[in-house]
């Protein structure tokens, strides 16, 4: 009994000695490398709100695009998606200008009045928009899915690229906010830009 009792004791001893020194032969961490963690990650509220606030100023700018998507009960896929918009600078002058893409109505369920288009807007450059889509040939009634920008024919002139659900639209631009239908000229039926050659000019891919 007392064999065993001095063995369990003597190797009490040794795991007490081993690890006081793994403990020594630790470095001490510096303060500033220490982990610690953050209050909120504990579930703690933060004592200050960041002072960060938004203002609805959409009824002011000048914008009134409401999406149009033609939905009649049935949820298709492409009243899900939405259309987006486009920012780019059409007029030249240095500012944004933006194209709200629009679906229209599905055959059979038409609704009343004048079918919806996308509707073009030309920022002021202070914040406001004035609305530009009379004339400018996008006026023209199709199921919007997206739009890309690009002066696919070098002319110093933004082109625009409609995805539609149905025939795609290539917009030719040949001045400041008009545009002239080019789609059959051009070949095209994707809506990737690219520059598979590298001369700096895109190219259409499907």
């Amino acid at each position: 009994m007392r064999r065993r009792f001095g063995s369990s004791l003597l190797v009490a001893l040794l795991l007490t000695a081993a690890c006081e020194q793994q403990q020594e032969a630790d470095p001490a961490v510096p303060a500033e490398y220490a982990s610690t963690v953050p209050d909120y990650a504990r579930g703690a509220v933060q004592s200050t709100t960041p002072a960060i606030t938004f203002t609805d100023v959409t009824a002011a700018s000048g914008i009134d695009f409401e999406h149009d998507s033609g939905g009649f009960g049935q949820k298709w896929m492409p009243e899900t998606m939405g259309s987006g918009v486009g920012l780019f600078d059409i007029d030249s002058d240095g500012d944004d200008d933006a194209l709200f893409v629009n679906g229209t109505w599905f055959s059979g369920h038409e609704g009343e009045g004048a079918a919806p288009t996308s509707a073009l807007y030309a920022n002021r450059g202070d914040g406001f928009f004035v609305e530009a889509t009379a004339g400018s040939g996008l006026e023209v009634e199709l199921y919007g899915m997206g739009v890309t920008a690009a002066d696919f024919d070098a002319d110093g002139h933004i082109d625009l690229f409609l995805t539609t659900l149905g025939p795609n639209l290539l917009l030719r631009g040949t001045g400041v906010m008009r545009f002239e239908d080019a789609t059959d000229r051009a070949g095209v039926a994707g809506s990737r830009w690219t520059d598979e050659v590298g001369r700096d000019h895109p190219e259409w891919s499907t």
